[in-house]
């Protein structure tokens, strides 16, 4: 039997992709709410800076089969390089203590840390036991300014490389 279009509802993507920076994650496959995500140290939600989409990317390297008894040459995926597009994100830099520079202030050049990524999660809802994320181990590139552009807000842009295993779909834990 067929499923009907109005029977997959889907998930709203506006509002609905919540990530947060945290220096430290002792075990990504199971990230600790109360001493990891809200850490002092974390900035538990840094999705309203952000003025870009978040855009992780997985490239498969392909590597090549060849079988003398065959006229063809088949494919298997070898290793995965994950990346995520520079991030771009407000600042204040006469008020470096100000909340608009907040983020600037958290994600410092050549910082190790952790992007944690929940997707589907509501911006306006903290983060809870059980929420499912991704957890992507990033150093963080030089912060650039932005050419300022008429009717916008000053920005900043980031690259992130992933520098780790990224953990997906695991559950944030006590």
């Amino acid at each position: 039997m067929a499923v009907a279009m109005q029977e997959i509802p889907g998930v709203v993507a506006d509002g609905m992709v919540k990530v947060a920076w945290v220096l430290a994650i002792a075990n990504t496959g199971a990230p600790k709410l109360a001493t990891e995500i809200k850490a002092a140290t974390s900035v538990e939600d840094i999705t309203c800076w952000i003025t870009n989409a978040f855009t992780p990317n997985a490239e498969p390297q392909m590597i090549e089969d060849r079988r003398m008894c065959s006229k063809q040459t088949f494919q298997s995926i070898g290793t995965v390089m994950w990346s995520i597009e520079e991030l771009n994100y407000l600042f204040d830099p006469q008020n470096p203590g100000s909340e608009s520079n907040k983020v600037y202030e958290a994600m410092v050049d050549g910082q190790i840390g952790f992007l944690v990524v929940g997707w589907g999660k509501d911006v306006e809802e903290d983060w809870a036991i059980g929420d499912v994320v991704d957890v992507f181990p990033v150093e963080l590139g030089p912060r650039v300014p932005m050419p300022p552009e008429s009717n916008s807000k000053l920005r900043v842009k980031q690259k992130p490389s992933v520098i780790g295993n990224v953990v997906r779909d695991v559950a944030l834990v006590v």
